[in-house]
């Protein structure tokens, strides 16, 4: 489906034409144009429709209404917007470097792992995350200093550990472990080789497996 958008300014107000090669008319016109205000946002309405024959004719009522030259159109998947995200953070002075971002009070993030439930198909699992807007932009910034993180610390890493009672990052809940890592973990991660440790280690009694005498526990 071929669909083209076009911007204009009427008195104060932004407007974008959209015209769309589907037929919505009850006369069969292949051609839609869409007048719509707040065309990127939750509030679009359209102001008004019009149909067409041909792309041409479309183009033609829209230049001498509108004063849209054909040189603005632009297919829709071209439209590109710019966002600017800055926060502030800090660096750890003692022992190795660890930035930390500041700010996003209030924020809240949730991961949660369930199941999509298919018909014809076991269940698969998915993960859920989701949160206030200050917690997303929190979780934003630490995945950022993540991406930077070897230049602090090779091995930088950031819990978010999902235990009972007060959860050392306050913004977070869930029912699983979430670890953020830096880029330096990509390849020992995709080919299985990392292997996880807990920070507690318990010794076995010898009588329970001789087999493995270590293991790991949940960290207190």
């Amino acid at each position: 489906m071929t669909e083209l958008v076009a911007r204009i300014v009427v008195g104060k107000e932004e407007r974008h034409l959209v015209l769309v090669e589907e037929v919505y008319s009850d006369t069969g016109e292949p051609w839609t144009l869409f007048v719509n205000a707040e065309h990127y946002s939750v509030g679009r309405h359209t102001l008004e429709c019009a149909y067409y024959w041909t792309l041409a004719a479309a183009q033609a009522d829209c230049r001498e209404r509108f004063g849209v030259r054909d040189v603005d159109w632009v297919e829709a998947g071209a439209v590109r917007f710019d966002h600017t995200f800055r926060f502030e953070y800090a660096v750890t002075n003692q022992g190795i470097p660890q930035p930390y971002p500041l700010g996003f009070e209030g924020g809240e993030v949730l991961f949660g792992l369930a199941e999509v439930l298919h018909s014809d198909a076991p269940a698969t699992p998915v993960l859920n995350v989701c949160g206030n807007r200050e917690g997303l932009r929190r979780l934003a910034a630490l995945l950022l200093l993540c991406a930077d993180g070897e230049r602090y610390d090779p091995s930088f890493h950031i819990h978010l550990d999902c235990e009972p009672g007060p959860p050392r990052e306050p913004f977070f809940t869930g029912n699983i472990d979430v670890t953020l890592r830096a880029p330096g973990y990509l390849d020992v991660l995709k080919d299985g080789s990392f292997r996880e440790w807990s920070m507690g280690i318990d010794l076995h009694d010898e009588e329970d497996n001789d087999d493995e005498p270590w293991r790991s526990r949940p960290d207190a």
